[in-house]
């Protein structure tokens, strides 16, 4: 398959042998103006210039914090549903609804997050939900007597039981499709706010480079003395998710208020 998509696949609408000088205009043009261009060379004075901004550092480290939740859950799944009550074969197939989940959240959200221009928000929201999630999971709101003035509902969400493993199976779905569902909003989003090929080369990469440290934390952090709670290991993974998506946010109306400063200008609007 990837032989195929080196030989097959065009790298830019101008290297496309089927389309006609019309229909390459036309997908160009459909880009936008911050996209790859076919007729564009690497150059390091603007490497150099995509190393120092410090926005897209930011993006770099909200990739990181979503991959730490990434890689824990892609491993220690099965160990987490263990920690519910199930073993063996059982423990295996109840990995299975979570995953489900996930792949219908994250189709959703990424067409609502291309359709609406809005990468930020969408992959924040998602963020948000699953940090809540973990928090629930590893009983991590503690039995504040703040929880008496909540509904019966919320007390019961914050003191949630070990034994209510169908309730917290049902968290493990949201938590894991609140991940999965902030990764394509978040891989777009640096792309979508880059303004030449060289840059579009080097700050993708490294967006994608940055989870290789978030996943090395994420493998350690689900330890077996843990169980059934795992609150470390929840507490962590609610963190970083968390941290991802303020950060989310932040940029999001980081973006927005650069666009209204460009207001009554025919220049290239800003992603938010």
């Amino acid at each position: 398959m990837g032989v195929a998509v080196v030989l097959l696949m065009p790298s830019y609408p101008e290297s496309a042998r089927w389309l006609s000088n019309e229909e390459k205009s036309f997908q160009i043009q459909r880009l936008g103006e911050n996209s790859s261009k076919g007729n564009a060379k690497l150059n390091w004075p603007d490497a150099k210039e995509t190393l120092k901004d410090l926005r897209l550092w930011v993006h770099y480290f909200t990739y990181l914090c979503l991959g730490v939740a990434v890689s824990s859950l892609s491993l220690f799944a099965p160990t987490i549903v263990s920690g519910l009550g199930y073993r063996d074969l059982q423990a295996q197939l109840f990995t299975v609804p979570p995953y489900a989940i996930a792949y219908v959240f994250t189709l959703a959200f990424g067409v609502l997050s291309d359709r609406k221009k809005s990468r930020g928000i969408v992959a924040g929201s998602m963020l948000g939900m699953s940090a809540v999630s973990f928090l629930i999971q590893g009983k991590l709101f503690g039995h504040s007597t703040y929880f008496h003035i909540l509904s019966p509902f919320l007390q019961f969400l914050a003191t949630l039981p070990g034994e209510s493993y169908a309730a917290r199976c049902a968290f493990l779905c949201i938590s894991t499709a609140g991940t999965f569902a902030g990764l394509p909003s978040l891989c777009a989003w640096v792309s979508d706010n880059v303004r030449n090929t060289t840059a579009g080369s080097l700050a993708s990469g490294l967006n994608i480079a940055f989870t290789g440290p978030g996943q090395i934390i994420g493998v350690w952090i689900y330890r077996a003395q843990d169980k059934p709670f795992y609150r470390l290991g929840h507490a962590i993974n609610a963190g970083f998710v968390l941290a991802g998506a303020l950060l989310s946010f932040g940029l999001s109306w980081h973006y927005m208020r650069l666009n209204r400063k460009l207001v009554g200008t025919n220049a290239t609007r800003w992603v938010p």
